[in-house]
């Protein structure tokens, strides 16, 4: 199309792709990209897993094996909600883990790489497409530096931090390499002697963002705006010479449409049955989008987790609404009459409607990552601001001024993730009435070993959300670590009548019943855990202990030896096994296992005490004096192995030596 038809379509004409002068500054400029990106998140190389990494990563076995390869790339829902239905993610995972475990260097490492190549496709993909703008819109600066400063902005903003520091949220790092990637190598096709080559980058990025995230189902729709507003000059004409490029890539969402089934509305968080209507989504989406602008502007106060609050009337949100529908109308007009504007405010708008518009996200209304890729639409529209009302000069200075800043601010924010007390204590100062905030809270300050810090936030998250059983549970498990058997119970039962199947509180449960010498009531609810849940050794032990108190040696037995499969080292296993076997004149295989635990603790006093009472009740008093005395050269204070040892001396005739 000439520039007499783009004229009469009424479009402006635009102009012939100048790549002259991009390739020579694509060095200084990716090396620029990498050196400022790694000094703003070099504080975070070694952050510890948070918040969702936890479920995505930590607990997620599907990552803890490259073969069979379906297990890595199609997970169940146990393996975390972040990685179901997200192939490409998972794999990525698995991978981390295989080249280092759990050490979050390498995890962190891969997010700040992904980021910088996305940063560097940005700048390369906007110098080609700024030196297609029209001419009428042409400013002084040459594209290479407003490119440069659209990515440089875009990397370094502090609203960023959360999807690069989070290492789940490599979700969104991925989704928008491939986004970009496919954008860019499209642009590349439609000046290249040999398009085939880039349109099939094209297509495989599509299907690989396609396989990351579903925001992905946009891209097609994008790429044919992109098409339209700086390459065709109109849908019909974009569609008449690459109809088969457009099949194709509508095609990739056939597989994201089979993924989303496999995903089974993320364990009940995302779709329609959620419990969160549309409507209420909707009207906290607007809430959301004016914040999100708001910290685009001015990012503070940036937070980790706001939390599931809904937004119930229009009122509430009212003016939000209003501004929202008078963008989107900017928007639609632009896109006729100001094309390049109307295609920066539809990547606004678009890239943000799967999680920000009527199919509730439930877990989280509101989420900073999902600006990760809106974000370049706002940064690009206000460079380009500046790109047509100041020189070279001023634009050079404002922009080096404002990326110094944003840089500075991340590196700040980035200090933020250096704990995981320091970012949930971040987090609550911020929105102190959030229960999931308080309750990771305490998490964190109890895995620090500060329990009770810790009972004060999960009993605040307690009464913020009554009904939450995990805040329940980790109150009552926070209270039994810190010796308040007692009061944990009360807790371990409130969580049980909102949730009977719980099978590690009834377990918790139990553990505290036996700890407190009520051994009827914790057989009772370890025989109705464990036919949900494999006990542990140190569980098996406990059972076994309770079985042997309500007088059920058979039963204690079996529990015994489990625990003994799991650890044949446990003394105290040996020592109670013995002590039932010796109750059940089994004295013989009784004193296999106290001759066990006296070899794996010849300095416990205990163990040589126990053996001294079972060789005593089999008559061999010379050897049960032998380990009373060892008893008592290790604890001199023991009065009743003291009156064992003088029984046994008497029965001998060989009086206690003092």
């Amino acid at each position: 199309m000439d520039d007499k038809a783009q004229l009469a379509a009424g479009l402006p004409a635009l102009s012939p792709v100048r790549t002259s002068a991009f390739p020579r500054s694509t060095p200084a400029a990716t090396a620029l990209i990498a050196t400022l990106v790694t000094i703003a998140y070099g504080p975070t190389m070694n952050a510890p897993f948070i918040f969702d990494d936890l479920p995505g990563i930590v607990r997620n076995a599907s990552i803890r094996q490259l073969w069979p390869i379906g297990e890595v790339l199609f997970p169940t829902q146990e393996s975390g909600t972040g990685v179901v239905g997200r192939p490409v993610v998972n794999l990525s995972l698995a991978l981390n883990y295989a080249a280092g475990g759990l050490d979050v260097f390498g995890y962190h490492l891969f997010n700040l790489l992904t980021h910088i190549g996305t940063a560097v496709l940005l700048y390369a993909g906007l110098c080609r497409t700024l030196l297609r703008m029209p001419a009428a819109e042409r400013a002084s600066v040459p594209a290479a530096e407003s490119a440069l400063i659209v990515a440089l902005l875009w990397a370094l903003h502090p609203l960023q931090t959360e999807s690069v520091t989070c290492v789940i949220q490599r979700t969104e790092l991925l989704v928008g390499f491939f986004y970009i990637l496919t954008l860019y190598a499209f642009s590349r096709s439609a000046g290249s002697s040999r398009p085939r080559g880039w349109r099939a980058v094209a297509i495989t990025a599509c299907v690989l963002g396609m396989a990351s995230k579903e925001v992905m189902v946009t891209a097609p729709l994008l790429v044919l705006l992109y098409d339209r507003t700086f390459i065709a000059g109109t849908f019909r004409r974009a569609w008449q010479e690459r109809r088969n490029f457009y099949l194709t890539l509508a095609a990739t969402w056939i597989p994201l449409a089979g993924l989303v089934l496999l995903s089974s509305g993320r364990g009940g968080t995302a779709g329609f049955g959620t419990g969160v209507s549309p409507w209420e989504y909707l009207l906290t989406q607007c809430r959301a989008i004016v914040g999100y602008l708001q910290l685009a502007a001015w990012p503070h106060p940036l937070v980790l987790d706001y939390g599931e609050e809904l937004v119930r009337s229009l009122r509430a949100v009212g003016s939000q609404a209003i501004l929202l529908l008078t963008l989107g109308g900017a928007t639609g007009f632009a896109l006729r009459y100001r094309p390049v504007l109307g295609f920066v405010g539809a990547w606004f708008f678009v890239v943000l409607a799967p999680s920000s518009s009527v199919v509730p996200l439930a877990s989280q209304t509101i989420s900073e990552h999902r600006m990760y890729l809106p974000l370049a639409a706002l940064v690009a529209m206000a460079v380009g601001a500046l790109r047509q009302h100041a020189g070279r000069r001023v634009f050079r200075t404002i922009g080096a001024v404002i990326v110094t800043a944003l840089m500075l601010l991340t590196l700040e924010r980035n200090r933020d993730y250096s704990s995981a007390v320091r970012i949930w204590q971040d987090t609550v100062a911020k929105m102190p009435e959030n229960p999931r905030a308080r309750y990771n809270l305490g998490n964190a300050l109890a895995a620090a070993g500060r329990g009770a810090e810790a009972l004060v936030h999960y009993d605040h998250a307690r009464r913020l959300s009554p009904r939450d059983p995990a805040v329940l549970y980790n109150l009552a498990s926070t209270l039994v670590e810190l010796g308040r058997d007692a009061e944990a119970v009360p807790h371990f039962e409130s969580a049980l009548r909102i949730d009977s199947n719980a099978a590690d509180v009834r377990v918790a449960l139990a553990g505290a019943w036996a700890r407190l010498g009520r051994p009827h009531e914790a057989v009772a609810h370890y025989e109705a855990a464990e036919r949900r849940v494999v006990l542990n050794e140190k569980e098996e032990l406990q059972f076994g202990r309770a079985l042997a108190k309500v007088g059920r040696r058979d039963d204690a037995e079996t529990r015994l030896r489990n625990a003994l499969q799991l650890n044949p080292a446990r003394v105290e296993t040996h020592l109670l096994l013995g002590l039932v076997l010796s109750e059940s004149n089994r004295r013989d295989e009784a004193l296999l296992h106290l001759r066990e635990a006296v070899r794996l603790a010849p300095t416990e006093p205990s163990a040589h005490a126990t053996l001294g009472d079972v060789l005593a009740e089999a008559g061999r008093m010379r050897e049960a004096a032998t380990h009373y005395e060892a008893a008592l050269q290790l604890d001199p204070a023991d009065a009743e192995t003291r009156a064992n040892l003088e029984r046994v001396r008497a029965a001998t005739g060989s009086p206690l030596r003092r």
